[in-house]
């Protein structure tokens, strides 16, 4: 999995590292800040045979602190299925986010973000149904593209990947998440 981790973070780190440097200055933002909503689809990766795809909103507000810098909040919640009982998860995180202009319009960003994890599952078995809770920190890998409607209004896209600290004892579950975002400049 650190071999994972390491690979990912350089390539996706050599990815934006010629284009970076490339472009040229863009004028600082109009706007303070902005919000976000997002609704997407996401899965998970490590102890998880018996969990199906979920479905995940996620809520943030974010500050511009220099033009191509943006930091801030993220709320998130994904319910998953399961064959028998349900699982789902609430994060709270810090966030911070890169971004490379492509054209007036349109721009990518690189994001990084660190947070907590509580979640809860449900199972039906024969003696009745058992019920539980688990919590963790996680660092969270992702990216995106954010298309301009107006000045104010924007759509996108974020693919996110995050990193659990679960106990030893508890397994391993990693879980992703890919969205279409709206949001609001202010």
């Amino acid at each position: 999995m650190k071999k994972f981790i390491t690979l990912f973070t350089v390539l996706f780190s050599m990815a934006f590292a010629g284009s970076a440097m490339a472009q040229d200055p863009v004028a600082a933002p109009t706007t303070m800040g902005f919000a976000e909503v997002g609704l997407g689809i996401g899965g998970c990766q490590g102890d998880c045979d018996n969990v199906d795809p979920s479905v995940g909103i996620s809520v943030g507000g974010f500050y511009n602190v220099m033009p191509n810098i943006a930091a801030g909040v993220n709320f998130r919640y994904q319910m998953y299925g399961t064959d028998s009982g349900s699982l789902s998860s609430m994060m709270f995180s810090a966030e911070g986010r890169y971004y490379f202009p492509i054209n007036p319009m349109m721009r990518a960003y690189g994001a990084l973000a660190l947070g907590y994890d509580k979640m809860s599952f449900e199972v039906d078995t024969a003696f009745g149904t058992v019920s539980g809770d688990d919590s963790a920190l996680f660092v969270q890998l992702g990216g995106g593209v954010e298309y301009a409607l107006s000045p104010v209004m924007f759509v996108g896209g974020t693919l996110r990947y995050q990193l659990n600290s679960w106990d030893d004892t508890e397994g391993d579950f990693n879980d992703w998440l890919l969205s279409v975002n709206f949001g609001y400049r202010f």
